[in-house]
């Protein structure tokens, strides 16, 4: 019988890459809460990724489900807020196929420790910065923040889709069938969450092709150019509350450049102190717009770029479903948890895991104890989660065009959350 040749088993690769066998999944089903919380799992229970942690081929090709893959990072400092979004993630946003990323040795030991599916990192950008000091601004910070696109990048080249998440997240309801339903209907490669008038990194979905890799690439590749670049913000704190990020302005007033409203500039309601910091990797990827990606919301404008070989992005509903500034961070409008157009919490707005925890346990959306990082369990106050509808960002109405021009958080959201979700749960007071 005449052997295949080396051209078509590569071509029988490429259209039928090789998934794990996973009988892990089934293995997670029965044992849901140890694979939520690997760290509190009996001794003798053995997780199938153990040992994989300088390999990241072999790794993902046990942790990877349908080509896809979650990714996120861990650093001793961030331990608490890792293992929430950890918790939710997999608990509620059935999201089992992950790795957690760590760009630093003590955080690598700290990681094995929990017996999570590490990936030792420690390579990435080579001598950029050593250490643990991840504090804001800090070179090792910094190295974390270029460390993202670059993570992105070689999971993606090895031919996987990859869902990026921050730890400060907790989910609400299915990661994947949310995220692949908005790709679907969109019709775009990539999706990232719309922060008013720009893209915010802290969550997304890309999906693995030509037009992606190149994108990504660039957005990797420019991490040691980034690092020249310096711009100015300041922290301001409203009524003496927690501090909100702003940038100052050209006359070096400190303020956030889409506030029109006096209230936010009266000298009495806030002090502020200004610093310098880099750039991160979320204004990079916005200044490549044009350059190596465009933006796109309905099949027809997404499959015109991808025509010309550019990666389309579409932007997902800001998570609380409004499209004005405010409208994207917790606690300036009321919300209810299980509403359409949110998939998740994503505490940004905020800076410090002093103030994002503050905002997690304010939603009832903190799933640990505070001495051992053991799961709360269900209870009452959690019992809504997953929420019913366990996939975000609901189709158009019936009779949209498929090739409608579909801003979801405008057209579909504004004036229906309310009146639709009006029963359901809302945050602790």
């Amino acid at each position: 019988m005449p052997q295949p040749s080396s051209a078509l088993l590569l071509l029988l690769l490429v259209l039928h890459p090789p998934q794990p066998t996973h009988a892990l999944t089934k293995s997670i089903i029965n044992n849901l809460e140890q694979y939520a919380a690997p760290w509190t799992a009996p001794p003798d229970m053995r997780f199938e990724y153990q040992g994989l942690h300088n390999d990241l081929r072999r790794l993902l090709g046990q942790q990877t489900l349908r080509q896809s893959v979650s990714v996120t990072f861990f650093t001793t400092a961030q331990r608490p807020m890792l293992l929430n979004c950890l918790y939710s993630m997999i608990k509620y946003g059935k999201a089992f196929n992950y790795i957690v990323v760590t760009i630093d040795h003590g955080s690598l030991a700290e990681c094995l420790r929990l017996r999570l599916p590490c990936y030792n990192a420690t390579h990435l950008l080579g001598d950029f910065a050593s250490g643990t000091d991840y504090s804001f601004g800090s070179p090792q910070y910094r190295k974390l923040v270029h460390s993202k696109p670059a993570i992105v990048w070689e999971v993606l080249r090895l031919g996987v889709n990859v869902h990026f998440t921050d730890v400060d997240v907790s989910f609400l309801r299915r990661v994947w069938p949310t995220f692949n339903r908005f790709l679907q209907l969109t019709g775009a490669d990539m999706a990232f969450m719309n922060e008013y008038t720009h893209l915010n990194t802290g969550n997304f979905v890309i999906k693995y092709n030509e037009r992606t890799v190149q994108a990504v690439r660039a957005w990797a590749t420019a991490a040691p150019e980034r690092d020249k670049y310096v711009m100015v913000i300041c922290v301001v704190f409203l009524d003496d509350k927690l501090p909100l990020l702003y940038f100052i302005n050209h006359m070096g007033a400190c303020h956030h450049p889409h506030i029109s409203s006096p209230a936010y500039h009266k000298p009495s309601s806030h002090t502020s102190k200004s610093f310098y910091s880099y750039l991160t990797d979320q204004e990079w990827l916005i200044s490549l717009n044009d350059k190596h990606y465009k933006h796109c919301n309905n099949k027809r404008t997404c499959r015109q770029l991808q025509r010309a070989g550019i990666a389309a992005l579409a932007l997902h509903p800001s998570q609380f479903g409004k499209v004005s500034w405010t409208g994207h961070c917790p606690g300036r409008r009321p919300w209810h948890v299980c509403a359409p157009s949110m998939l998740y919490l994503h505490v940004i707005c905020y800076s410090g895991q002093e103030h994002k925890t503050y905002w997690m346990k304010h939603y009832n959306l903190w799933h640990l104890k505070e001495d051992d990082f053991t799961p709360v369990g269900n209870a009452t106050k959690h019992a809504y989660l997953p929420c019913a509808d366990d996939v975000a960002w609901r189709e158009p109405p019936p009779g949209a065009r498929a090739d409608a021009d579909l801003v979801y958080p405008k057209t579909v959201f504004d004036d229906q959350d309310d009146e639709d979700v009006k029963n359901l749960p809302r945050p602790a007071s």
